[in-house]
């Protein structure tokens, strides 16, 4: 973040709460993710897990809106973004239960959130991060994402309609063009991320000033943190290829067939499964390295997870 070293007990802080936003958000994630796209594996013991997790989840939310009360200027200014961003997806996600939203469609839901998605983007690129820092690309490429499915939202929409054959085209350009400048944007925040220690700065903060993390533990964090995040990259970068490789076969009048539909839906759901897994990672690798308590929170997505993808990791 562009206003980090100036106060550090705010940095700090901030780092905090920034964490704990990311782990709510990403535990709200795979719940939707799980109930969504896998009710086939719920059964009693896990609804169970389920409420469990949901209860953990908002009582962890709470105390990261108590946290936000300690901050002050640029920091809090910066939270309240992320935390209006977080609040409102898990009011969209009907399974944590929140705030009921059944009786809004479910485009209608999608579009909010793509919306919503795009302007924390947009203000945290132009107001807070550096653009040497592998967030600031990892947001470029997440937003790019999300005006992606954007027009893939129109160009499904317009496909079925012989008058709209032109708008569905264009839409379908919309979206590979941004898909394309996704994958740019995770390639060039990889680079800044092997390159540039302006990446792990967020990490050193973390750890400045603990007496009480030995120098072993340090390094080891250190190595973990990197391997998670290049992992996540990874990931990414993979979501976008399948989605823009599948999409890509209707530019050219080619319709996929049934198999190869199935096809693209396992494997995304794979990677979104895997994008929980090390997004959760991440935040709770931070949350304990500044010693703070974690939600007794079990990861759904893990169960989601097939062999074939487990070569997406660091070597």
């Amino acid at each position: 973040m562009n206003f980090f070293n100036k106060n550090l007990k705010q940095d700090k802080l901030f780092i905090e709460v920034n964490n704990r936003l990311s782990l709510s958000y990403w535990m709200a994630s795979d719940i939707d993710h799980f109930v969504e796209n896998f009710p086939e594996l719920i059964n009693k013991d896990i609804l169970k897990q389920i409420i469990k997790n949901s209860n953990s989840l908002n009582a962890f939310f709470e105390q990261t809106e108590e946290d936000i009360s300690k901050l002050n200027g640029v920091h809090k200014e910066c939270a309240l973004e992320i935390y209006h961003f977080v609040k409102v997806c898990m009011e969209e996600f009907e399974c944590i239960n929140v705030k009921s939203s059944q009786d809004v469609p479910e485009d209608s839901k999608l579009s909010k959130i793509i919306d919503l998605d795009i302007n924390l983007r947009d203000q945290l690129t132009q107001k807070y991060l550096l653009n040497s820092d592998v967030e600031y690309h990892r947001n470029m490429a997440f937003k790019f994402y999300a005006k992606s499915l954007w027009g893939l939202t129109d160009f499904i929409s317009y496909l079925s309609q012989k008058d709209d054959q032109e708008l569905s085209k264009t839409a379908l350009k919309f979206s590979l063009h941004n898909l394309n400048n996704a994958e740019r944007a995770i390639d060039v925040g990889m680079n800044f991320l092997e390159h540039s220690n302006t990446s792990t700065k967020e990490l050193r903060i973390a750890m400045k000033d603990n007496n009480c993390l030995p120098t072993q533990s340090r390094d080891k964090y250190a190595s973990e943190y990197y391997d998670l995040q290049v992992n996540f990259n990874i990931i990414l970068k993979e979501l976008f290829f399948v989605t823009k490789e599948f999409y890509a076969q209707f530019k050219d009048d080619q319709d996929p067939s049934d198999a190869e539909f199935k096809l693209f839906s396992h494997e995304s759901n794979q990677y979104l499964s895997k994008l929980n897994q090390v997004g959760f990672e991440i935040s709770k690798l931070m949350l304990t390295i500044m010693d703070r308590d974690l939600p007794n929170y079990q990861l759904l997505s893990e169960m989601t997870i097939k062999n074939h993808l487990d070569y997406i990791r660091v070597s």
